[in-house]
């Protein structure tokens, strides 16, 4: 909201790659944070259209939260490897496309990467302790964004009324810029947050 965004929670899914009727507008990017019911077919296959036709997917998730993100887990070719990475300080982190930006994760696992088609492209995002932590796969004009930390894109992590975390803040603004080709000002997109019945809630 400071940059300009406009952000919808929604507690189930929905198709979206028409209009949304409140606002008139598709989304640029949808986040999904730690989902715990499953996702069926016909939603499956929304969203890859929706990816495909340029959307951008934002998934955050761990090994002890997978069961409501299996299918699409499945789908997209990647799992949860049961390594529990814990917390991870920003000394034992790399982004990818900046490495003077060293966002730390609250409780990471490694990504591994199943059956992926050479026509859709892999780009390793964040390695921490030398494990791929977040991965971007290129599908159709879209993408989908991996984050193996259920808890990363939560307020605790980024920014509270007491307390914030650069790092993970300017790492996310380099995020959009860089692979969700958004620009951080005002006047673009608008963030649809997708809960699909997640535990933890925040904006």
């Amino acid at each position: 909201m400071r940059n300009g965004y406009l952000p919808f929670v929604n507690q189930e899914y929905a198709d979206i790659n028409g209009t949304i009727d409140r606002n008139n507008y598709t989304p640029k990017i949808q986040f999904f944070i730690s989902p715990v019911k499953n996702f069926n077919d016909e939603e499956i296959k929304s969203l890859e259209e929706y990816i495909k036709n340029g959307g951008i997917v934002l998934w955050s998730a761990g090994f002890e939260e997978k069961e409501g993100s299996k299918e699409v887990l499945d789908k997209f070719g990647f799992d949860f490897d049961n390594i529990p990475l814990g917390p991870i300080p920003k000394t034992e982190t790399i982004c990818m496309s900046d490495t003077s930006i060293h966002p730390q994760f609250y409780k990471a696992w490694p990504i591994i990467i199943r059956n992926i088609p050479p026509v859709c492209p892999l780009d390793t995002i964040c390695i921490g302790y030398n494990y791929p932590v977040i991965i971007s796969k290129t599908i159709g004009k879209g993408k989908f964004i991996l984050i193996s930390d259920p808890g990363f894109l939560l307020s605790e992590n980024i920014e509270t009324e007491n307390r914030f975390s650069e790092e993970n803040i300017m790492f996310l603004k380099k995020l959009f810029e860089v692979n969700c080709n958004v620009t951080t000002h005002p006047g673009g997109n608008i963030f649809l947050i997708d809960s699909h019945n997640f535990k933890e809630r925040t904006l």
